[in-house]
C-alpha cells in the first residue's frame, strides 16, 4: 500500500469516529501528543484540520450538555492505516461510538492485507 492511501484510510476512519461523536451528543478535544490543539469542538472540519500533525492524536469526548467526560481513543499514524486506533476508553459508550469506524478498518485490513 502506497502512502496516499495509507492516510486516505487513516483519515476516513478519523471522520468515522468524529461524526459518531457528534450523533451521540459529544465535543471533541484533541491532544496532538505534545498540546491540547483543539477544545470541545463540534466542527468536523475543525477537528480534521487539527489531527495528523504529530504522529500521534489523542481524541477526548465529553457530553456537550453536562460537559462529562465520555472517554478517549488513541490514535497512531504510519503503520498500516486500518490500525490508526490504538486505543480506547473501555465501555459501552465508546464501544457503540467506535462501532462504524472499527467496521470500516475491519473491511480495509482485509482489503489490504
Amino acid at each position: 500500500m502506497n502512502i496516499t492511501t495509507r492516510v486516505e484510510i487513516e483519515r476516513a476512519i478519523v471522520k468515522r469516529i468524529v461524526r459518531s461523536a457528534f450523533a451521540a451528543g459529544y465535543s471533541v478535544t484533541v491532544h496532538d501528543g505534545d498540546a491540547i490543539s483543539l477544545v470541545r469542538s463540534r466542527s468536523l472540519s475543525g477537528v480534521m484540520a487539527a489531527v495528523m500533525t504529530t504522529d500521534e492524536d489523542t481524541l477526548i469526548f465529553r457530553d456537550k450538555e453536562t460537559e462529562a467526560r465520555i472517554g478517549q481513543v488513541s490514535l497512531v499514524y504510519g503503520n498500516c492505516g486500518w490500525d490508526v486506533i490504538s486505543d480506547h476508553t473501555d465501555s459501552k459508550a465508546m464501544e457503540s461510538m467506535l462501532a462504524d469506524a472499527t467496521r470500516y478498518a475491519e473491511m480495509v485490513e482485509f482489503q489490504y492485507c
